[in-house]
């Protein structure tokens, strides 16, 4: 089927609000196919959305942002930054789903540099850590997350899943100095 959601514009010449409507309808497209597990599409999807709604909002990285000739609203803006980290944890979903772990690690970092409260990003990134075997990392992204979300099903057993690996790496180590500190 039509693949692109083309209507005439181009990114350069449309206003916020065309460019706010044109990445929620790719991601949108996005979810759809995450849902029918198309992650490879899906990542396309969000790139799409990402590039419609990247930079609109002016911060300390990106002063001199794509809008400067535009005012935006208070709403606007709230209602792109809550799109871009939307359209960004989809994407570390997808990477985590395609096997780029470390893009999915990348992606998060930028979330939770813009929102140091987001559970999902630290989920995700604790995903992305475990995958690289950065348990660590890992645990301590878990215990953010269900610090900010306590009781969260998905966290409460990923948590359960590392406290088990640290078990069995505390009984590896004792293991390992029993044999060395034994009087002979």
């Amino acid at each position: 089927g039509d693949r692109s959601i083309n209507r005439g514009k181009n990114l350069e010449r449309m206003n916020t609000q065309e460019k706010i409507a044109r990445a929620l309808e790719y991601k949108d497209r996005g979810n759809e196919a995450f849902s029918g597990k198309d992650f490879s599409e899906a990542l396309r999807c969000y790139h799409y959305a990402n590039l419609h709604v990247r930079g609109l909002v002016p911060d300390s990285s990106n002063a001199m942002a794509s809008t400067a000739m535009e005012e935006i609203s208070e709403d606007q803006k709230t209602e792109i930054n809550a799109l871009e980290q939307t359209i960004l944890l989809n994407m570390a979903a997808c990477h985590l789903q395609v096997g780029t772990p470390d893009r999915a690690l990348e992606t998060c970092d930028k979330i939770i540099a813009k929102d140091s409260n987001n559970a999902k990003a630290y989920f995700r990134r604790a995903m992305a850590n475990k995958k690289l075997n950065n348990y660590f990392k890992a645990i301590s992204d878990l215990e953010q997350a269900n610090a900010l979300l306590p009781g969260d099903r998905s966290i409460n057993r990923e948590m359960n899943r590392m406290r088990e690996w640290e078990k069995k790496q505390d009984q590896k180590t004792a293991k390992m100095f029993k044999g060395i500190f034994q009087d002979e």
